[in-house]
């Protein structure tokens, strides 16, 4: 179907598919905790840690599998979406839970401005554990 919606996946195995990062690092550690998801991202340290995406193309929908630590309350996450690359505004999403040893956690956002090229997940600063939560992967819809 030439110009429908084509599906665009970084299961973040690596750092080439993100556009920029801060204050992540990346964990293979406990896969059988992780629904066998073999790398994920998480905090650095203390603080915010965000990635982002801009795949090339029109992203239509986003959706980032993140895996929360069962033993803290719900770490807090945003979404935002750019049609630059530079200037960010907040994205609504709703958060579907999985289960598991760890919480797995889909953050879905539907309602993409029209030319929104770049997608972003922050993990916003908490009180828990730098490890809680891990991004596991980003699934984008694109037009």
């Amino acid at each position: 179907d030439p110009g429908g919606p084509s599906d665009w996946t970084d299961p973040l195995n690596d750092w080439t598919h993100l556009s920029s990062y801060s204050n992540l690092s990346n964990d293979t550690s406990n896969v059988n905790y992780f629904d066998g998801d073999g790398s994920r991202l998480n905090r650095s340290a203390a603080g915010e840690g965000q990635a982002s995406w801009c795949p090339g193309g029109e992203i239509v929908s986003a959706t980032a599998t993140v895996y929360a630590w069962p033993q803290e309350a719900e770490p807090p996450f945003a979404m935002a979406s750019s049609t630059d690359g530079n200037s960010w505004n907040d994205l609504p999403f709703v958060v579907t839970d999985l289960g598991g040893d760890w919480r797995k956690l889909r953050l879905t956002a539907t309602s993409l401005p029209s030319d929104t090229i770049c997608v972003r997940v922050r993990v916003l600063d908490h009180s828990g554990e730098v490890w809680n939560p891990q991004i596991g992967q980003m699934d984008l819809e694109l037009r």
